[in-house]
């Protein structure tokens, strides 16, 4: 259907267009699903704490050798102590969790 409007431009009405509504996904997809996403995060060096066919808690850092920089830190009359408290601060534990929703979505929340 064509008409004008107020300026005088004609202009065509659309039908509007049909959404599709989102699907579930199954159990298995939405295992998929999750052992992708563990998989590409053990790969970028984290580590699996639980995990269950749709969520996980991953978890990555904090594996600092501390006798080891203090015997540094002694060797180096303090100097090294520099480095232990940088070394301490930047591998501070972090953890994420991951959820796959019913539709198959892929959800992270850092927490």
């Amino acid at each position: 259907m064509t008409g004008n409007d107020e300026y005088g431009s004609e202009h065509v009405e659309q039908e509007p267009e049909h959404i599709e509504e989102p699907r579930l996904a199954s159990p298995a997809d939405r295992k998929r699903s999750m052992a992708d996403a563990v998989a590409v995060d053990v790969a970028r060096g984290w580590r699996v704490q639980s995990q269950t066919e749709t969520d996980a808690l991953l978890a990555r850092g904090g594996n600092v050798n501390h006798l080891l920089h203090l015997v540094l830190t002694l060797l180096t009359c303090g100097i090294w102590g520099i480095v232990w408290i940088a070394i301490a601060i930047q591998q501070q534990e972090k953890h994420e969790r991951i959820t796959v929703d019913d539709y198959g979505q892929v959800l992270r929340q850092n927490l």
